[in-house]
């Protein structure tokens, strides 16, 4: 068994009287609606979305829904960051949980294999709620069968990590994801991988959406997202250990991207991560 593996993926099912309140931020996730319809907001694009259909977020995507057809039945796959490149690898499978501009918001058509795309979902369900020898190894394996799935189906939406460019990018995304509450300068960035800051910027943003310094504030926020949700700490001791340096320009830049202030986030009872 791999215990590293162990707490990577989770499975949930629910329908409309079972709403999942998504008490986590800092995640990868999949779902696929068994039955209904949905109105899903997504960095501020709405897309209609029927039964039959995955879809995907990075941990950085602002998201939310309403049902239009009930019941709203579906299955939220959860995958912790800091493991999936260790599931995926530089497979083109990854790509559909980058970041999503509102331009381009893959979801995937499955109704003509529903059956066997329910039955993927129903073992990752039953797999996750039970701690058994190589429990780990059975979801990643679930996990790509699904995603397979949607490859077959539509490969022109997943990108390719093929060449030098996008190979040299791809380890820059999987370092800055890994390393992003650490002191990180972009010029030594560019140095620790043998590319220029012009190069890497420019190519950076190209693929992921985001230049790298914006790539890591947006990581670390995520992070300091969960704390806030999830733990009682300081905002101060969140600060620094998201890697903000101190509270001040940990609020500033908290309330510049979220139009909100992180104890008033903390304080709010309704939320809109709700899948």
């Amino acid at each position: 068994m791999e215990p590293q593996l162990d707490l990577a993926i989770d499975c949930t099912y629910a329908d409309s009287d079972m709403p999942i309140q998504q008490l986590y931020f800092n995640v990868y996730r999949q779902i696929y609606i068994k039955q209904g319809k949905i109105r899903l907001t997504v960095n501020g694009a709405n897309y209609i979305i029927p039964a039959g259909h995955m879809f995907f977020f990075s941990n950085l995507d602002e998201c939310s829904l309403e049902v239009l057809e009930a019941p709203y039945q579906r299955y939220l796959v959860t995958i912790q960051p800091l493991k999936i490149h260790h599931i995926l690898y530089d497979s083109p499978l990854m790509s559909v949980f980058q970041h999503h501009s509102a331009e381009s918001f893959p979801t995937f058509d499955l109704t003509d294999c529903q059956e066997e795309a329910e039955t993927l979902f129903e073992g990752m369900t039953r797999e996750s709620a039970h701690f058994r020898p190589y429990r780990g190894d059975y979801m990643v394996s679930f996990l790509q069968q699904s995603l397979i799935l949607a490859y077959r189906r539509s490969a022109g939406q997943f990108a390719s990590y093929d060449g030098r460019h996008s190979s040299h990018i791809y380890e820059v995304k999987k370092y800055l994801e890994e390393h992003c509450l650490e002191d990180i300068q972009i010029k030594e960035l560019a140095e620790q991988f043998y590319i220029s800051v012009y190069y890497l910027s420019h190519s950076f943003k190209s693929m992921t959406g985001y230049s790298p310094k914006q790539f890591l504030l947006m990581n670390r926020l995520s992070y300091a997202k969960d704390l806030l949700w999830n733990t009682k700490k300081p905002i101060a001791q969140i600060a620094v250990e998201c890697g903000f340096g101190n509270a001040n320009n940990f609020i500033r830049a908290f309330k510049k991207h979220t139009g909100a202030a992180p104890g008033k986030f903390r304080s709010s009872t309704t939320s809109g991560n709700q899948l």
